[in-house]
């Protein structure tokens, strides 16, 4: 995977890329598949959320923004996938200063504890 930073004029939020050549992968995949893998494989996180494939928001479009994440304990995936190039750019949206390390030691605590992860994590 090849990481592409982002930079903006925003105060809180942060938008993660990792771009995926297709051809890299070890089995053969689709953009519809690729998008499956993810969807499954989040589906029972509590703060994760795989958005639809090829999602334009209406809010910032054509643009994606860290708008609309500030304060929340979560991560929005998004797939931007071409079958044509054989190419998938996944961003990751999340508030960097909301959830921090500690908000993250919190959380991995609870699991330690057996508790829900989500005990007392919760920004006020």
């Amino acid at each position: 995977p090849v990481f592409v930073p982002s930079v903006g004029a925003f105060d809180q939020g942060m938008l993660v890329h990792t771009m995926i050549d297709h051809r890299s992968l070890q089995q053969a995949t689709n953009s519809a598949a690729l998008h499956q893998l993810f969807s499954e494989r989040y589906a029972h996180e509590a703060n994760i959320n795989v958005m639809p494939l090829n999602n334009i928001e209406e809010t910032s479009a054509p643009f994606l923004t860290p708008h609309g994440i500030s304060g929340k304990n979560s991560c929005d995936l998004y797939l931007y996938s071409s079958d044509k190039y054989e190419q998938t750019m996944i961003v990751a949206k999340l508030d960097n200063l909301g959830k921090g390390a500690s908000g993250a030691a919190v959380q991995n605590l609870n699991i330690m504890l057996g508790l829900d992860e989500m005990t007392a994590t919760e920004l006020s």
